[in-house]
């Protein structure tokens, strides 16, 4: 009888007795594929590294690519196509090694052995070593404030409005009546309300000046009530990074206009306010290596809320004239017979104010003692003698002419300074530059005074800012006021803590700074004015957390990173957020802890304080963490401790929690401790956290693409889409492997991820099993070697999960074996699976799986969907998409791929072969092994059991004939066979002739 038989790919289940003639209990360097065996060849050989080195990614750049290399504890690069060209990224001796190192366009994301990623960009035909996140903003803003009366106001700006400022008629047909204006001017009464036709006519007339006059100060950069202000990054795509806390500042803590009027004794009422103008100022700290970041970085932009008013724009908001409630005070002797001043109208809402301003004219902010000097003023680069007309020049120069007869040098201009030392004079390389009509011979100097430094001209001079303490004496001449309202409702405190929306009024171009940026901020033409109208800040960037990463991935040009913890970010001490809160104290404070109660763990941060502060006043305090809880300041006066505990409130609308007391002094529950406590600062763990980037931008990570799943742990994220492009997967989802299973997470037009559903309980044993394929994802579980496509899941290795064939029971064979692949042998499918990662032919639709502890692989094919096994030594992959590249033990880099080999060696043993007749004895007469082959290059040999177990030797050849056998029968038979195969050979399977010795018939 002949039979022809198929050989299959390697198998060890199900058991012997039932397995399919063909199955290969061993073989080694060949697979079923595309229709027969066909040999595995040795890989390309790429380049050779040391041993102890490792290519762990290559950066495609341009028309270059780079290898990274990880040798010791230091990550180098090397031009793929010229070898000579390299250079040195960063030593990761403290860092705890490196993990991972992912491409995102010219940027590399490394991560270390402790958990935080490292940024390495691309310029200038190097790497720049970044740091682990975008540079600290340091930031501290503050105001100087100045109070205008009518006068002032007329002064400076007066050619600015339609009509010069002057004071307001409310006397009269239906205004405030003059008999009762008379009872409050004599003290008979405290306050007028006012009604009707009365409250509307005052209200036009009151609103149309403060309207008036409040437009023209924010056009001109001064702000008139509490507001906050916050700083950001903006990147070269738009977006903002590294927000700094909200700072609240404080022109007056009314939020009201001084509405002052002045009563005469005959009853005449005269509208005269005070306005209080806060100009922005800031110290802005700029990183050392802030130019590294200039392809990143391009501006500073300053952001600020809506002023914060205590009184609404309406007719109903008029409610009296009243006594200025902290003007009419009375001495009283109190308990302890010592003698205080006491309000007597409505308590102590007294306004506070900030640091002020007086003007001066630039002739005396210039002047010298030298009466000899006298200025001139140009405008830009020629002289306006009409005056009026310089305010309108973006930049103008005041400049000294003395009799002198010899131009000032280098040197001189060093050693010459004005009497106002903070405005200097241009040196003589700027002076050069400008095209002034300077005299020929003649020492003088030249002052350049930018617009927002200067107002208007009147009388043939200009006047600029220069600062000043400034104290009250402002309201003494005050003696009554138009009391202003909300009619909405709304509480002041309300107004103070609830404002969430930050308007851009100033951008600072990173490239004009070097080190930092002092002063006056300059603002946008007309920022103040409708501000509403202007770029806005997303809060959902926020400041970034120093995140701790247990494995990144890379998908739709974005970085993915599952978050293991996040250690708490720092912010501004108590000085900078309370810029104006100067009390001095025998107690000094000499560190500051926040608390933070988040995902039911409990940690602190430690503050860094200014060793000179000793303030113990402040009205405000933010943590940019909803979740911080407390404020714990720890004090020390002469060797004595104590700590004051300060309660934070969640903002409703910010990712902060805040403390405020209405601009009066924060004080807690103070309690004396022997030492200083020392507060534990561990990071917040989480394990089921995923953050993901903005597309082509990983630095930042905002909590709009921030996504956690309800699961205890997140091992590995992987996608199941066909690359279209270098790096671009288009809308598939990204599957997460976690502790419950397995969830799929669509992504939405945005790059955010929605949707996400379980769609399977199978766990990943390992991270790095986790393997993409063109339409699918593989990963290894303690049932096997898992295939995910859209939501199903099939396991590919129920054919290894068996019993183990020890191929030294073929004696003979085992021995020629042996002389071409010494003692190889393969241990079980459950001992090797524990440490398996895979790798991804693409070319040769091969899935190879590899333990680096063994020198073999299981070869899964995707055409045949059955396995084959071959020698290697695999450490790790490389993701290099579409060729399938790898690390070996001896720091090879190799392609499987690609091959430079013609043929491989190996040898196959098929599982017993029953020839449809398990229990019957048999004799084989002839065995023809079929396959396109050259003769000589597969040998025979033939194996015979009657039980399974014992096998005996029963002929061989040393080509692939069998023939003139006779003996003893046999229930069972094995095939061994040892090849030679160039890459265009095969073998299909066999054809045997064999007789069937029946026990009930005669022989």
């Amino acid at each position: 009888m002949i039979t022809e038989i198929k050989y299959n790919g390697y198998s060890a289940s199900p058991s012997d007795y039932q397995s399919p003639d063909g199955d290969m209990a061993s073989m080694l360097n060949c697979i079923p594929h595309r229709g027969a065996l066909r040999p595995i060849l040795p890989p390309k050989r790429v380049k050779s590294f040391s041993k102890d080195a490792a290519v762990l990614a290559i950066h495609r750049v341009s028309d270059r690519e780079h290898y990274l290399i990880y040798d010791g504890n230091k990550l180098t690069w090397e031009d793929v196509k010229d070898y000579s060209i390299t250079g040195e990224l960063y030593d990761f001796k403290n860092d705890g090694g490196v993990i991972s190192v992912t491409p995102i366009g010219n940027t590399l994301a490394v991560l270390d052995g402790n958990g935080i990623i490292h940024y390495f960009l691309w310029k200038n035909d190097g790497y720049t070593n970044l740091g682990t996140q975008l540079p600290e903003l340091e930031a501290k803003p503050y105001i100087k404030t100045h109070i205008f009366d009518n006068n002032e106001l007329d002064n400076i700006y007066g050619t600015e409005l339609d009509q010069s400022i002057v004071d307001v008629e409310l006397s009269g047909t239906n205004l405030i009546n003059t008999s009762e204006a008379q009872k409050l001017y004599s003290g008979a009464e405290h306050k007028i309300n006012l009604y009707g036709d009365t409250r509307q006519n005052v209200y036009n007339k009151v609103f149309a000046k403060l309207n008036a006059v409040k437009r023209l100060l924010q056009k001109n950069g001064f702000l008139t009530s509490p507001f906050y202000i916050r700083f950001a990054y903006r990147l070269y795509d738009n977006t903002h990074a590294q927000h700094t806390i909200p700072v609240l500042l404080v022109p007056t803590t009314w939020g009201t206009p001084v509405t002052g009027a002045k009563i005469s004794s005959e009853g005449k009422v005269t509208f005269n306010p005070l306005f209080s103008g806060s100009e922005i100022l800031a110290e802005i700290k700029l990183p050392e290596n802030i130019s590294d970041w200039g392809d990143l970085i391009s501006h500073i932009d300053v952001f600020i809320t809506p002023q914060i008013e205590n009184y609404t724009d309406d007719a109903n908001a008029v409610i009296s004239l009243s006594q200025l409630p902290y003007w009419n005070r009375e001495k009283v002797v109190n308990e302890s017979g010592q003698e205080i001043e006491k309000w007597a109208y409505g308590g102590s809402d007294e306004p506070e104010l900030m640091d002020g301003e007086q003007w001066m004219p630039i002739s005396q902010a210039v002047s010298s003692t030298d009466s000899d000097y006298n200025y001139k003023l140009y405008k830009t680069l020629s002289v306006k003698k009409d005056a009026s007309f310089v305010a309108e020049a973006n930049t103008y120069y005041a400049v000294d002419i003395s009799n002198a007869q010899v131009k000032l040098t280098q040197k001189e201009w060093e050693a010459f300074v004005p009497y106002y030392y903070d405005i200097d004079p241009l040196s003589p390389e700027e002076v050069e530059k400008i095209n002034l009509p300077l005299p020929e011979e003649g020492s003088y100097n030249v002052y350049s005074f930018a617009k927002n430094k200067t107002v208007h001209i009147k009388g043939g001079d200009a006047f600029i800012r220069q600062y000043t303490k400034k104290t009250k004496s402002e309201f003494e001449d005050i003696h009554h006021y138009i009391e202003l309202k909300r009619v909405d409702g709304k509480k002041y405190k309300d107004l103070i803590t609830d404002y969430s929306n930050f308007y851009r009024i100033c951008e600072l171009p990173i490239s004009d700074y070097k080190t930092g940026i002092s002063g006056v901020l300059p603002l946008k033409e007309n920022a103040l004015i409708d501000i509403t109208t202007s770029v806005t800040l997303s809060e959902l960037t926020q400041r970034q957390s120093k995140d701790i990463v247990s494995q990144t991935f890379a998908y739709n040009n974005r970085l993915n990173a599952i978050i293991k913890g996040e250690s708490l970010p720092d912010c501004p001490d108590i000085e900078k957020q309370n810029p104006t809160s100067e009390t001095e104290s025998n107690w000094k404070l000499i560190a500051t802890y926040v608390k933070v109660n988040e995902n039911s763990q409990v940690t602190y941060h430690l503050l860094s304080n200014p060793d000179s502060y000793i303030d113990t006043k402040f009205i405000y305090f933010a943590y940019p963490r909803a979740t911080a809880t407390e404020l714990i300041l720890i004090w020390e006066y002469d060797g004595h401790y104590s700590t004051e505990t300060i309660k934070l409130t969640r903002h409703p609308f910010l990712n902060l929690a805040y403390v405020f007391n209405m601009f009066d002094d924060i004080r807690g529950e103070q309690t004396m401790v022997d030492k200083i406590p020392n507060y534990p600062q561990t990071p917040i763990l989480y394990g089921n956290k995923i953050k993901t980037s903005n597309v082509n931008n990983p630095f930042i990570f905002s909590e709009e693409n921030t996504s956690e799943l309800p699961v205890g742990k997140i091992h590995a994220l992987s996608t199941a889409a066909k690359a279209l492009s270098q790096g671009q997967f288009g809308q598939f989802p990204l599957y997460a492997f976690t502790d419950k299973g397995i969830w799929a997470l669509e992504v939405t037009g945005t790059g955010t991820y929605s949707a996400r559903q379980v769609i399977t309980r199978d766990v990943a044993l390992t991270p790095e099993s986790v393997t993409q394929i063109d339409d699918a994802v593989l990963f290894s579980t303690d049932r096997g070697i898992m295939l995910l496509a859209g939501s199903q899941v099939q396991c590919i290795t129920e054919a290894l999960d068996g019993t183990t064939f020890d191929i030294t029971q073929l004696k003979f064979a085992y021995d020629k074996i042996s002389k071409d692949h010494k003692d190889f042998n393969i241990v079980s499918w459950d001992t090797y699976k524990a440490n398996i990662q895979m790798l991804y032919d693409y070319t040769g639709q091969r899935i190879i799986v590899f333990n680096p502890d063994y020198g073999y692989s299981y070869v899964f094919s995707l055409d045949s969907k059955q396995w084959g096994i071959t020698v290697n030594s695999i450490q790790s992959t490389i993701d290099y998409y579409p060729q399938a590249y790898a690390m070996t033990s001896d720091g090879t880099l190799v392609d499987y791929s690609a091959t430079d080999d013609t043929e491989a060696k190996g040898h196959y043993i098929t599982r017993p072969i029953k020839l449809g007749a398990p229990d019957v004895h048999k004799t084989i007469t002839s065995i023809i092994q079929r396959g396109q082959f050259k003769k000589g290059h597969v040998n025979t040999m033939l194996y015979g059991s009657r039980d399974l177990e014992t096998w005996h030797p029963v002929y061989g050849s040393t080509d692939h004939i069998l023939r003139g056998m006779r003996g003893t029968p046999y229930k069972y038979f094995r095939l061994a066979s040892t090849f030679t195969l160039g890459k265009d050979e095969s073998i299909t399977g066999c054809s045997i002739d064999f007789e069937p010795r029946l026990n009930n018939k005669l022989r």
